[in-house]
């Protein structure tokens, strides 16, 4: 019996040292996610408006260069080493010019990508943008930027700076610093729905936002307006803040070379089935299926923004025909490529068209061409790829890309052309920049958009598709039947 108890003895004592590991493993998780709520709700690396209002009411109080550096780099959303290094340049025109009195930052954008480089500019838009300051700032601004400053110089203006913003934290309790102050105009975009790419046009940031940036077109008057829309929230904070900006000039524009004359899209595509038409008629059925792949490839490109490196889209297991959906898998560049797309009506109805259009091309071919009928029934039966141009009387499955020289109209513009006027029309119509680069496939490394935690709906892919389908209306695009339905 005593060797019975004292092991239930020994038993309950296990037992309840278990009970009180647990416990306190439960109270430590427990203070871990307080913390982390607390972080979440209170993140140090935001300035509260109050810690705005302090500092803009110092920077009135206190006139100086320091103060007028700190004020800058609130406003242009750069470190005060930005502002004064070298490499950003900095125009103020002289009196008898339009805007004479205001200065503007010069946004001369690296490319991060080389292929952008190799392009012939499109209607001579500059790569070269012009960040305007405010008119009460420009003077003092230019005066530092005219000087020759090398580092040691620098370094003891961004310690006077800092030095100013230690004395309006021992003064107001305040936790200003020359990152989080930078840091506050993304933070004001990110709660007004502004772009992301519009900011990093603003604040230098092309390489951080390489993908969207190198994409877009950026018009001068939503830069502007998004300058003013903020020193109008500064100045709801402290009254006697002002900050002037030019009036934007209309159709003032600059970024991508690649965008091309919507008119030239919508000319390009009209040419296309014209001529797939003309050749039918003349019973020239290969010219005539080259034309009508050709428009189906350019409708789905820019439907979904695909630049794909081997195939255009894979055999036809890779859409779903019911209810339009795609699946993208063909970069050699990494798995965070792969998206599943959403096609607009018109590009849904395109990839219906397009695959009667093969199951005709079979039938018409089937005496003239008894190749070309066998491998249009390897298509639809998910062996060859879908999309596919035809050379010397047979499908050329290894380069889909490459149409026939001398057959086709000419590109409206580069060969990714389609890439840059979605960037650019989701930028323009104001669609979320996360949306944005999970359609186009820019994502960062670790941005899987369709991993367990993904915050996207069905509803987010619906919404890009009606932003592309307004692209189509606005280009006068629609889909059209097969062109081999008149032989």
């Amino acid at each position: 019996m005593p060797v019975i108890e004292a092991n239930y003895a020994k038993l309950n004592s296990e037992k309840t040292d278990n009970l009180a590991h647990v416990a306190i493993k439960r109270k430590g998780m427990q203070r871990s996610i307080a913390r982390s709520e607390k972080n979440n709700i209170c993140d140090y690396e935001l300035l509260t408006d109050h810690e705005v209002f302090c500092l803009l009411k110092y920077t009135n109080e206190n006139p100086s260069i320091s103060s007028m550096l700190n004020l800058l780099s609130l406003l242009m959303g750069r470190t005060i080493e930005n502002l004064l290094d070298e490499s950003t340049g900095f125009v103020k025109p002289s009196e008898p010019a339009a805007n004479a009195g205001f200065g503007f930052i010069v946004v001369d954008r690296p490319y991060a990508s080389q292929h952008l480089n190799k392009v012939v500019g499109c209607s001579g838009r500059s790569n070269k943008g012009y960040i305007p300051i405010p008119r009460e700032l420009a003077q003092d601004f230019s005066d530092i930027k005219s000087v020759q400053l090398n580092e040691e110089a620098i370094q003891n203006i961004v310690a006077s700076a800092r030095k100013s913003l230690s004395d309006i934290n021992c003064k107001e309790g305040t936790r200003l610093s020359g990152a989080r102050i930078a840091r506050h105009l993304r933070c004001y975009c990110a709660h007004h729905a502004i772009s992301e790419i519009c900011y990093a046009a603003v604040t230098g940031k092309a390489m951080e936002f390489h993908a969207g940036i190198h994409y877009t077109v950026h018009e001068s008057s939503q830069i502007i307006a998004l300058l003013t829309r903020y020193g109008e929230y500064l100045q709801s904070l402290y009254p006697s803040f002002k900050s002037t900006f030019p009036v934007p000039t209309p159709g003032v524009c600059w970024g991508s070379q690649r965008v091309p004359n919507k008119n030239d899209v919508s000319g390009y595509f009209k040419d296309l089935y014209v001529l797939a038409k003309k050749s039918a008629r003349k019973l020239d059925l290969l010219t005539s299926a080259n034309c009508y792949v050709a428009y189906t490839l350019g409708v789905l490109q820019l439907a979904t923004g695909h630049r794909p490196e081997l195939d255009a889209f894979g055999d036809i297991s890779a859409f779903d025909l019911r209810y339009g959906y795609i699946f993208i898998d063909d970069k050699k560049s990494g798995h965070n490529h792969r998206r599943i797309v959403k096609l607009c009506k018109v590009a849904h109805q395109q990839l219906i068209y397009f695959v009667e259009h093969i199951q005709l091309l079979m039938s018409n071919a089937e005496f003239q061409y008894p190749g070309i009928a066998c491998e249009a029934q390897k298509i639809l039966n998910g062996k060859s790829p879908l999309l596919s141009y035809i050379r010397n009387e047979a499908f050329h499955f290894a380069s889909p890309l490459s149409p026939p020289l001398g057959q086709l109209p000419d590109l409206p513009g580069e060969n990714n052309y389609y890439r840059h006027l979605l960037r650019t029309h989701f930028e323009q119509v104001g669609l979320a920049t996360d949306l944005a680069d999970w359609f186009m496939g820019h994502e960062g490394k670790c941005d899987h958009s369709f991993g367990s935690y993904s915050a996207f709906e069905i509803e987010d892919s619906e919404m890009v598709a009606s932003s592309v389908e307004a692209l189509f209306y606005e280009l006068g695009l629609s889909a059209q039947a097969s062109p081999l339905l008149e032989v």
